[in-house]
């Protein structure tokens, strides 16, 4: 079951153990120290061996508790008194650019800051005798509390400004000596002190202002009552003293800095003395954490972690002196080689590693550092948690203990934070391992004087996880005082985690949180447990089968009926005596009717099957036999035994039937819409009968979903246990036949959760769940199947039918339409509804399970198939839903799965998807040589060639040259690139001249090819003039293509930024249009250049001259002096212009005839202003011409 708090399926625990609930109250927060006996709660989440579930609540002042949430071995419950009313208000509405920050003292106070609003109040009333050794923050070894009682009685005072924001960590509230009123001392980020000797009088303060410059005050611990230690974020130590001098109250500020000598300073490494320090200024130090704990009555000992060294420092209570104990620079290197020892042996790079320290803090067995590594290229993603304890020998810190935690996050640049987030409280015994919504307990108590090296640096294993799953409820703060772990919730206060009554073996505590959500007792994942509890023979006591008891003769002469002959034929046989069997089944054979389909011997196989399946116990009071002869009836009264048995009766008919040859005579049956072997479906029967097997094996640690499902299986379907002694669960395992019922009820579940409105984990819990336990009972069955395929084998006529087994078949009667169901609720409500890691995980690899089970019954399918019409549309359908159901894989990143599926199923397209998205070669030429026999090169190819990759071709299949000159022989468009690489340049010259002559698209590609042809030929061996004539001519028709006005292409709606490969006459009618009224003689001239690329230039020539002459007005002309009003026509401009480029006449002008009776300017040839003027113009033009 799962052992998140909040779980919609909690842990189905024995209620009826009742321990005692030890009071603590005078133990733990009376002046009573550590060392006393039963003063202290037991050490971890369980306690000591027989210890029961312990309060933390005192007689007199503690409300009713509340129990927040409960785990297997955990319980969180609200401690201490009702928050007040003001502190509710500002957490529940505080504004987010505002924060809140919470912190608390084991001294009873508590506080919150929120802006400059400092609000104080008591969590927690006690005896006023140890008022006086309070000690701030620190702790000692009592918790004190002030002698007032101020139960949900809120002070609220006034912080100094500053523009950083103030924090609850540099705040402490403590009794200074011969006061009853408690004092604050409130430092800002910025180093403004303010201290108020009595929180009732907010006005009354003493303020001190910037005690040191520069520097940003991140955390304050106490010494004792009245000293202080600050520390920066780039972890400089102030102490602050309140003295008493003149009879007034005054704040001093003192910089601690360490010594100066040849070890000394801080970040100052052996190494950097004797080898010369860096030439590049090194950064700065970064504060991880500090911390303070109390180690004899005159001595305090801070330790400060940074992010490249740890400190240790002695401090006397009065704050008089100070002693430097030690410095390691080292302490990083020594975590990162753990990891790299650890996780990643086979690493020689250390710098491999993305290394985080997230927290520390002293215990009595060491400093306890929680650290997190991450190996992007050895193990990708994911994240790995280590506690380390290290203990101070000599100069340096050594590692003596190690703890791996089982949890692991995935790391990404956006999730950094996230993955870094955690911090840690911890006992002897007990780490706590948290964020804001989620604790971790791990255990700390391993054998005493292991080694980093020795078992206890072993992985291990989380008890469980502590979710706060509420809606905007999360951890605020953590502290862990006398060994007692307190954090504060959002919504809940002050609450404690104690531990619960079940008391799990060491076995069960050691589990992980990781490896199973559902039930520490069993992973459902162990194939091994799973198929021992079906198969193996020392948990099946075959005598209990009722049939080893039947009397043969008894059956066969009390009924005549098909059914009972053969079912003493099967008696007789299993009690060797063949020949009685033999003659009983001859006798049958020749009364039953033989047919090829749906034949009487077929019926009654089928019906004694399905009988056995659903044979009640003979045994069990509680049933009403109702059948005599039943041959799947057990005197056993566990439903697991029965199923087991019933599975051994079937295998022993099957064998009885292969035996006397009757399994050679079965034919085919009827089923729905299909007709399937009768050996097919015995096996389907016998499948189920597994299933429901594994099913019940999963029952007892998934009890309440399963039950959940049975009872909606009956109610949907009607029925109800016959005896009011019997359970929907007797009743359903009886039923064996329709077990598939309850795998859609499981989809309908999660739908349901969702309807309900459940919180995000308590679906995603479900969804996990119920996806487990399909998976589970289905591997199970296929196990069964590949197992069984002899005892199932049909004669080889038999095989023109099709193959679809229960779990692969549609309707209501199969599972194909039910996994396809669950595949979409894992996609849409458990990948895309949830940003949980570790859900995720679980969900990629059920929907990759869920999707395999799919496939491979559709497979079966095909290669049953033998007409090739239908075989041909089946394949083209489950290719189509081959890639639709694991593409999700592959958007997902997940392509090891996706992979997976895509080898077993041989989907080229999504191995070459995955292999181009991780741009893995070495993936790509594997498969090449693996489908070889199915021309995947080709394919891949292809592939690159459709999706526009041709510059990828090249470069990843360079290392099969044959193949890529192959593919490339049908596709010219690349084969020159690879003439080129072979330095076969005339070669590819002429392909280039092909290409971009067939080009008919872009106008700029054929110009590049034409460019790389010209470019090609001039760099060949031999005479290639005529082809660089030709490539010359080509482009001079892409020039004169180009100098087209953009106005006309705009008239004709081309594309001007793309533009189109033109034909020589398109570009002639583009020149000459009458719609561009601004075309001049320099259009007309460049249509004539175009003569020489048209298939007919004396016809284009004609056009064009007579397309010049519609251009002018031949009638309206001055009379008197028509030779000049023809110096203004088109006509005669255009021949200007042609004869002061061209020269010769006769190479560009038509005869005059041509124009006077030319059918294309219409009207105009009888007009006699026309044929004057053009003969004139004409005599003229040749009277100059041979003038000149």
């Amino acid at each position: 079951m799962d052992k998140s708090f909040g779980s919609l399926f909690g842990p189905s625990r024995n209620n009826s153990i009742s321990r005692s609930r030890q009071s603590l109250g005078g133990s733990l927060f009376s002046a009573g120290g550590p060392g006393r006996k039963g003063s202290i709660l037991p050490s971890g989440p369980i306690g000591r061996k027989g210890s029961g579930r312990y309060s933390l609540s005192t007689r007199s002042n503690i409300s009713t508790l509340q129990v927040v949430a409960k785990s297997e071995y955990n319980i969180l419950e609200c401690y201490g008194l009702p928050l007040p009313v003001q502190v509710s208000e500002i957490l529940t509405f505080a504004e987010r650019n505002a924060p809140v920050s919470i912190n608390y003292s084991q001294n009873g106070w508590a506080w919150l800051v929120h802006g400059r609003r400092l609000l104080i109040w008591q969590y927690r009333e006690s005896h006023s005798k140890a008022m006086a050794a309070s000690a701030g923050i620190a702790g000692g070894d009592n918790f004190p509390t002030p002698r007032r009682a101020l139960a949900s009685q809120c002070r609220q005072l006034t912080l100094p400004h500053c523009d950083i924001g103030h924090k609850a960590a540099l705040i402490t509230v403590f009794i200074a000596e011969g006061h009853q009123m408690a004092s604050c001392l409130a430092v800002s980020p910025a180093g403004d002190v303010r201290y108020w000797p009595s929180i009732a009088h907010d006005g009354s303060s003493i303020d001190e202002c910037n005690i040191l410059e520069g520097q940003e005050f991140e955390e304050l611990v106490g010494l004792s009552s009245g000293n202080y230690l600050l520390v920066t974020t780039t972890c400089s130590l102030v102490q602050l003293q309140i003295q008493l001098q003149g009879g007034r109250q005054t704040i001093a500020a003192r910089q601690i800095k360490p010594p100066s000598g040849f070890f000394g300073g801080i970040g100052k490494k052996f190494a950097s003395i004797i080898i010369g320090m860096h030439s590049i200024p090194e950064r700065e130090n970064k504060l991880i954490r500090i911390n303070s704990e109390k180690v004899s009555s005159h001595e305090w000992h801070i330790t400060v972690l940074a992010d490249k060294w740890i400190q240790r420092w002695a401090f006397s209570p009065s704050g008089s002196n100070e002693r430097f104990l030690c410095e390691d620079a080292e302490i990083i290197r020594k975590i990162r080689e753990f990891f790299l020892g650890k996780l990643w042996s086979t690493s020689r790079d250390p710098n491999e590693i993305e290394l985080w320290t997230l927290d520390m803090q002293p215990t009595d067995r060491g400093v306890l550092i929680l650290a997190a590594a991450c190996n992007m290229q050895r193990t990708g993603p994911q994240v790995h948690y280590a506690l380390l304890t290290f203990v101070y020998e000599g100069d340096g810190m050594v590692l003596k203990e190690s703890v791996m935690m089982k949890y692991k996050g995935f790391y990404s640049r956006e999730r950094e934070g996230e993955c870094t987030s955690f911090k840690l409280i911890a006992n002897r015994a007990v780490a706590y391992v948290y964020n804001d919504k989620v604790i971790y307990p791990v255990i700390l108590d391993r054998n005493s004087g292991s080694s980093a090296n020795s078992e206890s640096s072993s992985p291990s294993e989380d008890v469980e996880k502590i979710e706060f799953n509420v809606q905007d409820d999360g951890i605020l703060a953590g502290n862990s005082f006398q060994n007692t772990a307190l954090f504060f919730s959002k919504i809940h206060g002050l609450v404690v985690v104690t531990p619960s009554d079940f008391e799990p073996s060491s076995e069960v505590f050691n589990s992980s949180v990781s490896s199973d959500v559902f039930n520490p007792n069993i992973s459902v994942n162990d194939s091994g447990f799973i198929a021992q509890s079906i198969f193996a023979p020392a948990t099946t006591n075959a005598g209990n089968l009722v049939l080893y008891d039947l009397d043969p003769e008894e059956i066969s002469s009390a009924e005549k009926d098909n059914v009972s002959q053969l079912k003493a034929a099967f008696i007789y046989y299993i009690k060797r005596n063949t020949p009685a069997s033999n003659e009983i089944i001859n006798e049958l054979l020749q009364t039953l009717e033989q047919k090829s389909l749906d034949s009487e011997l077929d019926q009654t196989v089928l019906t004694i099957a399905q009988d056995l399946a659903e044979d009640i116990p003979a045994a069990d009071p509680r049933w009403e036999v109702t059948t005599k002869h039943a041959l799947g009836s057990s005197t056993s009264m566990q439903i697991v035994q029965q199923l087991r048995e019933k599975n051994i009766a079937l295998t022993q008919f099957l064998e009885f039937l292969h035996g006397s040859s009757l399994w050679d005579k079965l034919t085919a049956t009827t089923s729905g819409d299909t007709i399937r072997p009768t050996g097919h479906l015995l096996a389907d029967i016998a499948e189920k009968i597994v299933a429901a097997i594994a099913l019940k094996c999963l029952h007892n640690s998934h009890s309440r979903i399963i039950d959940e499902a049975i009872d909606l299986v009956l109610k949907e379907s009607n029925r109800s246990p016959p005896s009011p002694n019997l359970t929907n669960q007797d009743l359903f395992y009886v039923q064996v036949n329709q077990i598939h019922e309850i795998f859609k009820v499981f989809g309908e579940l999660v739908e349901n959760y969702v309807k309900q409105e459940l919180t995000t984990t308590q679906i995603q819990t479900a969804l996990v769940e119920i996806n487990t336990i399909t998976v589970t009972v289905l591997q199970e069955v296929t196990k069964f199947r590949e197992l069984k395929s002899d005892l199932f084998a049909v004669r080889d006529e038999l095989r023109r039918y099709e193959y679809v087994p229960w779990t692969a078949s549609s309707g209501r009667y199969g599972l194909k339409d039910v996994l396809l169901h669950m595949i979409s609720n894992t996609l849409n409500y458990g990948i895309k509804g949830s940003g949980e890691p570790e859900f995720k995980i679980k969900h990629y690899q059920h929907m990759t399970d869920l999707v395999d089970f799919v496939l491979d019954g559709r497979k079966r399918l095909l290669e049953s198939v033998q007409d090739e019409d239908k075989r041909a549309v089946l394949l083209q359908q489950f290719e189509s839903q081959r890639s639709d159901l694991i593409f999700p894989l592959v958007d997902a990143e997940q392509y090891e799965l996706a992979a997976k599926l895509a080898e077993k199923y041989l989907d080229f397209q999504i191995l070459v998807v995955i292999c181009d998205k991780t741009n893995n070669q070495a993936r790509l030429d594997e498969y090449i040589e693996r489908y070889k026999e199915y021309d995947f090169s080709q394919f891949a190819i292809s592939w690159h060639m459709r999706q526009n990759k041709q510059g990828d071709i090249f470069h990843r299949f360079k290392g099969n040259q044959a193949e890529l000159a192959r593919f490339l022989s049908d596709h010219p468009s690349l084969a020159w690139i690879q003439l080129v690489f072979n330095g076969e340049l005339a070669q590819a010259a002429d392909v280039l001249l092909a290409l971009a002559q067939n080009e008919k698209e872009l106008l700029n590609r054929k110009r590049v090819m034409l460019s790389l042809s010209k470019l090609c030929a001039l760099a060949a061996e031999g005479d290639f003039s005529a082809q660089i004539t030709e490539i010359n001519s080509e482009v001079r028709l892409l020039d004169l293509q180009e100098q087209i006005p953009v106005d006309i292409l705009n008239i004709y709606g081309y594309d001007t930024k793309n533009a189109k490969v033109l034909s020589p006459e398109e570009i002639v009618d583009l020149y000459i249009a009458d719609e561009y009224s601004k075309s001049s003689e320099t259009e007309f001239r460049k249509a004539l250049e175009l003569l020489d690329f048209v298939e007919d230039p004396i016809e284009v020539r004609h056009k064009i001259w007579c397309a010049a002459i519609l251009r002018d007005n031949w009638e309206d002309y001055n009379r008197s002096a028509p030779l000049d009003t023809m110096q203004g026509m088109m006509f005669f401009r255009l021949i200007d212009l042609c004869y002061i480029l061209d020269g010769e006449l006769e190479n560009f002008l038509p005869p005059v005839e041509s124009f006077l009776s030319a059918p294309e300017l219409g009207d105009l040839v009888e007009s006699k202003s026309f044929q004057y003027l053009i003969k004139l113009g004409y005599e003229h033009i040749y009277d100059s011409y041979k003038k000149k």
